[in-house]
């Protein structure tokens, strides 16, 4: 009788260890979901607010009498190839449209081929770029997330002529 009660303690020992197993593991997926999911929350946030500098960046150009295409004249750009199909990236469109600077392509990693095209502006692969005629050709890069590295990459691949949208607006 002794042993049995042994034998039913060990089992249940056993049994809550297992348990106990369970729920650590469970446990520990939850915590690496819930990781993950503030991470992408605080990426998106991050976006959110270089696209909001960006806009504040333009507003204040503006309110010093300034324009974006007396910031690309200053730089001496003649020809512009948009790298992101982003919010400042239209109005950068619009602007050029009116001051007679031509934007060749848009690169976007989630648009690309002969079926896009926006306002008669094809969009090009990152890929298909160095294959592009980049003479008097300057790339703005328009992503706000990851500007920088985009910037760097290109040049990198030899593009001599690149900027991002927030070192334009700030063209002295």
């Amino acid at each position: 009788m002794v042993w049995q009660m042994v034998s039913i303690l060990t089992g249940g020992l056993a049994l809550l260890v297992l348990l106990q197993e369970r729920e650590k593991k469970r446990l520990k997926e939850e915590i690496g979901r819930l990781k993950k999911q503030l991470a992408q929350q605080k990426s998106h946030t991050q976006g959110a607010l270089r696209r909001f500098r960006i806009a504040e960046d333009w507003l204040r150009l503006y309110d010093r009498g300034g324009t974006i295409l007396e910031q690309c004249r200053k730089r001496k750009i003649q020809k512009i190839i948009l790298y992101g199909a982003t919010e400042p990236a239209l109005h950068l469109i619009a602007a050029c449209q009116k001051g007679e600077i031509p934007i060749a392509a848009i690169v976007d990693k989630r648009m690309s081929g002969d079926e896009w095209l926006y306002d008669g502006i094809p969009f090009v692969s990152a890929q298909a770029l160095t294959e592009l005629n980049l003479q008097d050709t300057t790339i703005v890069v328009t992503a706000a997330s990851a500007s920088a590295e985009i910037v760097s990459e290109l040049k990198g691949r030899g593009v001599e002529r690149v900027i991002s949208i927030q070192e334009l607006l700030h063209t002295p």
